[in-house]
């Protein structure tokens, strides 16, 4: 399987939960350095790609290492993003376009050029966001301006939505399943040490009182990579403690 991003806040966790459950996963990402950081980057069954999700020669010459290799995807994840900018009404054009390329135009690049390595009953999921089909609160980020969600990430977190169940349609022919998954409130270790009070801030929106863990994320993708989920496509998947509800 291949997953974007894969060493990430989120992404570790998902690679690592298939590693465990014996799939070969390849990381494509930027850096390296982070990748080699991961505590089970030396496991037989892992390997790391460089590239960058932006950039469609980096793309396509990943797809070529995947073609050379012979390599079949059982299961993709788009799960890199990169944005720009976070003031609602100051965005630069550039800010902008790089926030939506590097969400959803990320995500279709992959599709694009990754599919025809997928075989019968591969599994595509692409992760969204609970911003994608909700407003943020603002008054959270009263005295945290820094963690505001731009008007970029959530238009382009919404079109991932809808790029799924657009490719759900297209490649239901090939049996081929594209999921969606929404994460809510998962901030990074460093966020919920530094900054105790705006984490109990997010808490109070679950209906579970708490923020989630990388591993509630890695379990529902495990969950619509596998025979489990057979019959599931076209869906988006809310694992937001109830935020949304």
């Amino acid at each position: 399987m291949i997953i974007t991003g894969g060493y990430g806040h989120l992404g570790a966790a998902i690679s690592e939960l298939f590693i465990y459950e014996k799939y070969n996963v390849i990381i494509f990402g930027r850096s390296k350095d982070k990748f080699n950081e991961l505590s089970f980057s030396t496991h037989p069954n892992i390997s790391f790609f460089k590239g960058d999700i932006l950039n469609e020669k980096s793309v396509l010459s990943f797809a070529k290492h995947i073609e050379d290799n012979k390599i079949i995807i059982s299961c993709l994840i788009n799960n890199a993003h990169s944005s720009k900018g976070r003031d609602p009404l100051n965005l630069t054009e550039e800010e902008w376009s790089y926030g939506v390329e590097g969400v959803l135009g990320s995500v279709y690049r992959f599709i694009k050029h990754l599919n025809v390595f997928c075989e019968s009953k591969s599994s595509i999921i692409n992760i969204s966001s609970m911003y994608g089909h909700i407003a943020p609160r603002f008054d959270l980020y009263n005295d945290h301006k820094d963690f505001l969600n731009p008007p970029h990430y959530g238009a382009a977190k919404a079109g991932v939505i809808q790029l799924s169940k657009y490719f759900a349609s297209y490649f239901g022919h090939r049996n081929i399943r594209v999921n969606s998954i929404s994460p809510g409130a998962f901030p990074k270790t460093f966020i919920q040490e530094k900054h105790p009070s705006f984490i109990n801030k997010l808490k109070k929106y679950t209906l579970l009182n708490r923020v989630g863990e990388p591993k509630e994320i890695a379990g529902v993708a495990l969950f619509l990579a596998g025979n489990q989920s057979s019959y599931i496509t076209g869906q988006n998947i809310c694992v937001d403690g109830g935020w949304t509800v």
